[in-house]
């Protein structure tokens, strides 16, 4: 179990790859549904259509499919009720394979704390001590100044220990044995994905044709971790990890899963003491996936 998490951990820290690896084209193919970019592929999809019959052009990112957790039926599924398509239709599906590095993602991240808004929201917290930060639409601003080498640990923090004050006080409590996500209850209503798969006969044609696009990729890496904004600090499962290292050349160290909540004293001491250089909240599919938990999985570096 040791390894297991320390795989999963440094998997998610070290970049965007929990949401890269290209389930759509891996579990499609478990559905006997995707065929070659080839000649005779597209001649047959052509040749099995009847004159009502349509070509659907999509396209998406395996970053964006990939951070959903769904399957291969589901994901076709959507297709499917996303065109209104039916079984001699053709779906050329363009999957971006693109996959951002460390450097491009630390980019992204001081591109949004460099701007005005998040300076402004910053300097309101230690100025005014506005709570406006810590509000669900300015989560990425947060994170942006958690991850930020220019703020100080102190001010890391404080920001943090507020946060989960600022949430318990303000955000409805889940129930951990619910089996639906934060967002999913805010909704009030069961997310698309969990739709049952229409029946094999009425599926289409699917073609993928993977292509590359950074561009794409920003948008949905900065999508999905908008998610996370649903999340409550409070009642997130806590994983701390140490690191070694200077500025912002880290290594990480080791991860330690906490079993005190996050607004006990026994957390609130411990954190008092640290050199904080990122936070993040990983939100129910992660956490569900260790423990059975809605709650989400709040990831917090510190160094050594």
């Amino acid at each position: 179990m040791s390894s297991y998490l320390y795989f999963i951990f440094f998997t998610l820290l070290s970049c965007v790859s929990f949401g890269q690896d290209s389930l759509l084209v891996e579990k499609l193919s478990e559905q006997g549904r995707v065929r070659g970019v080839n000649l005779d592929s597209i001649l047959s999809a052509h040749k099995n259509q009847r004159a009502d019959a349509r070509v659907i052009i999509d396209t998406v990112s395996a970053m964006e499919q990939g951070s959903g957790g769904r399957s291969g039926a589901e994901n076709l599924s959507l297709l499917v009720e996303k065109h209104d398509a039916i079984s001699k239709d053709t779906i050329y599906l363009y999957i971006n394979e693109y996959e951002l590095n460390k450097s491009e993602t630390d980019s992204v991240w001081h591109a949004i704390f460099e701007r005005r808004q998040t300076q402004s929201l910053l300097r309101a917290y230690l100025e005014q001590y506005s709570s406006d930060i810590f509000r669900r639409d300015n989560y990425i601003n947060l994170i942006s100044v958690f991850k930020a080498a220019e703020v100080s640990y102190k001010t890391k923090r404080q920001l943090l220990l507020d946060k989960f004050l600022f949430d318990d006080r303000t955000i409805k409590k889940v129930k951990s044995t619910d089996s639906r996500s934060p967002t999913d209850i805010n909704r009030g209503q069961q997310p698309a994905y969990w739709r049952a798969p229409r029946p094999e006969q009425q599926q289409p044609y699917l073609i993928t044709i993977p292509f590359q696009s950074k561009k794409q990729v920003v948008s949905d890496y900065l999508k999905i971790i908008e998610r996370s904004s649903v999340g409550n600090f409070a009642e997130a499962k806590i994983a701390f990890v140490k690191a070694r290292g200077k500025k912002k050349k880290y290594r990480l160290i080791r991860a330690k899963i906490s079993e005190a909540p996050p607004i006990s004293v026994k957390t609130i001491r411990k954190i008092k003491r640290m050199r904080i250089i990122d936070v993040q909240l990983y939100t129910s599919q992660v956490s569900r996936a260790l423990y059975s938990d809605n709650n989400g999985l709040l990831v917090i570096q510190y160094l050594k």
